[in-house]
């Protein structure tokens, strides 16, 4: 896919991967040079979004997070890394 720099210097992410990848405003990414003309963009983990999934007493599993609170970012963010 193409994109393009705008006149203030930044790159828009095409709608498609955005929605693919449940990226939204605000979302922080690491921009590394590679070499001139190549380089890699990485989305860095939000840091308020870290989890950990246990089985409950029932066999279910059960979402933890560090402020208690589960949004549908999180949800979101759970899902994609579900295969």
């Amino acid at each position: 896919m193409k994109t393009t720099l705008n006149a203030d210097g930044k790159i828009g992410i095409p709608d498609e991967i955005c929605q693919t990848d449940h990226l939204t405003a605000g979302d922080s990414f690491e921009l590394e040079r590679l070499t001139p003309g190549h380089y890699l963009l990485t989305k860095q983990s939000s840091h308020s979004a870290r989890f950990t999934v246990a089985t409950g007493k029932d066999g279910l599993p059960v979402i933890r997070t560090e402020d208690g609170i589960i949004t549908s970012r999180l949800v979101k963010d759970i899902e994609s890394q579900t295969p």
